[in-house]
Formats: structure tokens, C-alpha cells, sequence
């Protein structure tokens, strides 16, 4: 549980200008969180410019706070369907929500209340790559290798949803799984994506972690306990054929696999397709490898 008197971060793009959050804002001066603005009071847009010209990313909450913040959060996910707001603008809020959901992950998933709301939020996400043309290209930038688990399961999360979607898969309850099942695979991971050494305990206490959460559904479990099996019994921890499970445990496998690949080698994940089939033929089905080279390539 979170110390009732802490504060934790919202990212500054989370933030709408013009209206009150309804809750106070502070920024983090030092090693003290100055009041910045009252929760009551409509937020001022050339406030928030101010402080991003400034380098601000990541502003503060009170604690008491956060079922205000994250009932906040999902109202504003309203807007990745308003046409009237630039597409690019749509998936800076996508991406800054996935963000902002992946870093309060161990939280989020104390109570089954705090995890629906995650939830609703991946539902948005899901909403907005499936059924909004250029949504992946908004959210997804792939000029750079993730540099640490957030950035990797940002990836993860985006190529394997549009991957799915463009490999014919368009139920709902299926591409929920699938975004909820990269969301945490990498839960317990305790190394960073690029790092030499591998963690293959990860998998067994990111499961021991959601063991209890009998609200988190099986399909997603399901995804997770598999995520690292690859090729022809050449994955852990079952050594299972990888052909033989669910089109979207292929997908996931893959997106897991090859954003991890880049990033141990520190290639831009849209630059990555190339040395990465040479390596990997054979161990993933070439359709899926062609996939996501056409979505790396042409951002589709």
C-alpha cells in the first residue's frame, strides 16, 4: 500500500488545459513537492507550457488523491475519439495514459477496483489502435531502442495490438487479453530489456505476483505464463512448439522477442526487422515476421 502522506507521478500530458482536475498538483522542487495548482481551478495551458519547455515531464499527486486522479484519467481517454484533436495529439495522450498505467502497475494491482480502472484505460487503448487509422503510428515512435522495462513494455504492448488487429483479429475480449497480457509479462522482471544477461526466473514471480489476483482474467494469465516460449521447443518454461498455441500468443511471443532483440542490440525497433528475420526465421511464422516488418516499415 502506498504511505497515505506520499506523493506518486502523473505524466504532464495527462493533464487537459481549461478544466479543474479536482485534485492539487504539485511539482517536485528538490527533495520537496511544491503546491503548484489548486484541484478546483481550471489549468492554464501556457502554465503547462511553461513548465514542458522547461524539461517537466512528471508532475505530482497526493496519494489521498489517486481515486480522483485515475477516475480523471479514463474520462480524458474520452478524447482519442474526438476527430476534432489532432491524431498526433490523440497518441501523445494514449501514449503518456499506457506510460503513466505501466509505472503504478505494482499498485494498481492491490485491489481488484484500482485494476478495473486499469482496464478501462487498456480498453481505450485498444479502441483507438483498432479502429483509428494512423492510431499506431500516433503512439508508437521506434527511432530508439527501449532503454528500460517501461519503454519495452510500451512496445510490446502497441506492436502486439496492432499486429493482432492486422492478422485478423478484431474480438474484443481477444485483444483485451492480449493487451493485458503485455502489460505484465515483464511484471517481475528485475533487468533491463537491453541488458547482456537474461532472467528466465522472471516469468515464475511475475505468476507467484498474480497468483491471488482472481480478478486479472485467465486468458491474460494464460499469455503471460506462455510469453517466453519461441520455435520449436526453444522457449521456457514448457520448451513448447510456439505453432502450436494461440495466433495471439504468436503474436505477443514475437513483438516480446523482437523489441527485447533490438534493444540488447540497441537497434531503433523501426530499423530492427531486417537483422532480426535473418536471426529468427524459423523460430516465428513468416507471416507474422512479414507483418511487422510491413507495420515497422510503413507505419500503417
Amino acid at each position: 500500500m502506498r504511505d497515505p502522506d506520499s506523493f506518486f507521478p502523473i505524466r504532464i500530458d495527462t493533464l487537459r488545459a481549461g478544466a479543474p482536475t479536482l485534485f492539487d498538483v504539485f511539482v517536485l522542487v528538490g527533495d520537496h513537492h511544491v503546491h503548484y495548482f489548486l484541484g478546483s481551478d481550471a489549468i492554464d495551458d501556457e502554465r503547462l507550457s511553461a513548465l514542458k519547455s522547461k524539461g517537466v515531464r512528471k508532475l505530482y499527486v497526493e496519494s489521498r488523491n489517486e481515486t480522483s486522479f485515475l477516475r480523471y484519467l479514463v474520462n480524458g481517454l474520452d478524447r482519442l475519439r474526438d476527430p476534432s484533436l489532432a491524431i498526433g495529439i490523440r497518441g501523445s495522450i494514449a501514449q503518456d495514459v499506457i506510460l503513466t498505467t505501466i509505472e503504478n502497475l505494482p499498485h494498481n494491482l492491490e485491489s481488484e477496483s484500482a485494476y478495473r480502472t486499469t482496464e478501462k484505460q487498456m480498453e481505450r487503448v485498444v479502441d483507438f489502435i483498432s479502429q483509428e487509422p494512423k492510431g499506431f503510428a500516433a503512439i508508437f515512435e521506434g527511432t530508439r531502442p527501449a532503454t528500460d522495462l517501461t519503454e519495452h513494455t510500451l512496445n510490446v504492448l502497441i506492436l502486439s495490438l496492432k499486429l493482432a488487429c492486422e492478422s485478423g483479429v478484431h474480438v474484443t475480449k481477444e485483444l483485451m487479453d492480449l493487451g493485458t497480457g503485455a502489460l505484465l509479462h515483464d511484471l517481475a522482471a528485475q533487468i533491463d530489456p537491453h541488458g547482456s544477461d537474461a532472467d528466465p526466473a522472471h516469468l515464475g514471480r511475475t505468476l507467484q505476483m498474480l497468483e491471488d489476483k482472481a480478478y486479472i482474467s485467465g486468458g491474460a494469465l494464460t499469455l503471460i505464463e506462455n510469453h517466453e516460449e519461441r520455435g520449436d521447443r526453444l522457449g521456457y518454461p514448457n520448451k513448447k512448439r510456439l505453432s502450436r498455441l494461440p495466433l495471439t500468443q504468436q503474436i505477443l511471443n514475437l513483438c516480446n522477442d523482437f523489441d527485447r532483440t533490438c534493444s540488447q542490440n540497441k537497434r531503433p525497433p523501426a530499423d530492427g526487422m531486417k537483422p532480426y528475420f535473418i536471426e529468427r526465421v524459423g523460430e516465428f511464422e513468416l507471416i507474422h515476421l512479414q507483418k511487422l516488418g510491413q507495420i515497422l516499415t510503413s507505419k500503417i
